[in-house]
């Protein structure tokens, strides 16, 4: 087991002392702790009793005498009016710096509530399975906490409290720096509360993460970055639609030169479901120019679509109000709208739209694109060397599979010789194509705490 612990310097010839930060390690969340933290209290006899330069002179005293040392020589230094006040326990520990921390958006719920809770955690920390009611986190493959909804046992001491509550007054979070007595030694940790209160559900779970893992930054990090959404944000399966048998996807042109809708029904059609999937491709088109269009309006408000996938996200604020106008319309007939940008969308509107309309599902097909090359897929691939890098039949693929999962929450059948794309996607993605439905929905996994 690596150790994290503190030493402290005696500087004989200053006559000062002096605390030696330990290098980062990561330890062992388990039983086996490390050894006592040593006390820095200073004794009575070094505050008080110690002699001054001008009151003993080394060089012509004799040596003192102590119980400890039997005659020998004392190795205690003499006091200094300046002496460095000593750290104690969690203080004398060197975390893991927030600036050398890179961050993930992670999700989590429990199955028995409707409620998600959002937080950031480091990019370097995985997520695994436990027992029952917990999900264990780990580090380079050493476990430095968990998330559970097992209340922790009462700490001896907490240190430095604080709290956050989310502007929507539904999430509460109390944290605060906690020590334990474990196997007869001193352990710190970072410890959470989370609470999450939608009506008629609620959830609490806790987080505790061993101390030296985060600095204070980026503990607030952390703090600051919880949030409850509802499940709603992710996409309703089509089973709980209002079971029309078509789906509706608005864009532009990337719609058309990604050949998505028509990738879509081939889905549908292998795997035996009566659905259709209608597109409409308009250049330029936006969810402005969508939600001034009375025809496409009226049919949504008629019910005759389960899903509607809207594209065109390209101006903050006008994309937002625009797509007030597409809610409304879908929750008249209980049609379920998804946000849904192509690869030349805005990086932000379409995020801002669904932080700003929770019961919005975000399905993100240019995030997914994105996340394919950054795995080491070449761009062309997924873009025409054309004026506006439109999307190719390979990026409509990633798209339909997507949906078709989103809607089902089980993968596709492979694609065949057959399909318009062939079997492209099998021999540039084969992990791509396991995922469903119930784990990647909306900005990655949504960890299930059982």
């Amino acid at each position: 087991m690596k150790r994290l612990f503190s030493l402290l310097l005696i500087c004989t010839l200053v006559g000062s002392l002096s605390a030696c930060k330990s290098k980062e390690e990561t330890f062992d969340f388990s039983s086996n702790q490390p050894d006592d933290l040593v006390s820095f209290a200073p004794s009575e006899e070094e505050t008080n009793d110690s002699p001054s330069k001008e009151e003993k002179n080394p060089a012509t005293q004799a040596p003192e005498k102590s119980p400890q040392t039997d005659g020998q020589p004392s190795k205690k230094p003499a006091s200094s009016n300046h002496q460095a006040k000593p750290q104690a326990g969690y203080q004398a520990l060197t975390c893991r710096a927030s600036k050398d921390i890179s961050w993930q958006k992670v999700r989590f719920r429990n199955d028995a509530e409707d409620i998600t809770v959002e937080l950031h955690l480091p990019a370097d920390w995985e997520i695994k399975d436990g027992s029952a009611k917990h999900l264990r986190i780990l580090r380079e493959s050493q476990e430095i906490g968990i998330l559970t909804t097992n209340a922790f046992a009462e700490p001896l001491e907490t240190f430095e409290p604080s709290n956050l509550n989310a502007d929507d007054n539904e999430t509460y979070v109390y944290r605060a720096i906690c020590r334990y007595r474990e196997d007869g030694k001193d352990q710190f940790y970072h410890q959470f509360e989370i609470n999450c209160d939608q009506e008629p559900t609620s959830l609490t779970a806790y987080l505790r993460i061993n101390y030296a893992e985060l600095d204070k930054a980026a503990a607030e990090t952390v703090l600051n970055s919880i949030d409850a959404v509802s499940r709603a944000e992710v996409v309703t399966p089509y089973s709980k639609g209002n079971g029309a048998k078509k789906i509706l996807i608005l864009g532009n042109s990337f719609i058309h030169s990604s050949k998505i809708t028509e990738q879509l029904n081939e889905m549908f059609s292998a795997s035996g479901h009566s659905l259709n999937a209608e597109g409409v491709s308009v250049g330029y088109a936006t969810v402005e120019s969508y939600s001034e269009d009375k025809e496409i309006c009226n049919a949504i408000r008629s019910g005759e679509y389960s899903h509607v996938f809207q594209c065109g996200f390209y101006s903050k604020y006008e994309s937002l109000d625009a797509l007030g106008i597409m809610r409304e319309h879908c929750r008249a007939a209980g049609t379920n709208l998804v946000i849904f940008p192509a690869h030349n969308e805005s990086e932000t509107a379409p995020q801002l739209a669904a932080e700003t309309y929770r019961d919005v599902a975000y399905l993100d097909w240019k995030g997914e694109i994105n996340a394919l090359i950054e795995g080491g897929i070449n761009k062309w691939e997924f873009c025409i060397d054309d004026q506006h890098k439109h999307s190719t039949p390979l990026a409509g693929y990633v798209g339909a599979h997507m949906i078709y999962r989103s809607l089902f929450h089980q993968a596709p059948p492979l694609p065949t010789e057959n399909s318009l794309i062939g079997t492209t996607p099998i021999k540039l993605f084969p992990d791509f194509l396991k995922k469903d439905g119930t784990e990647k929905v909306y900005f990655g996994t949504i960890y299930k705490i059982k």
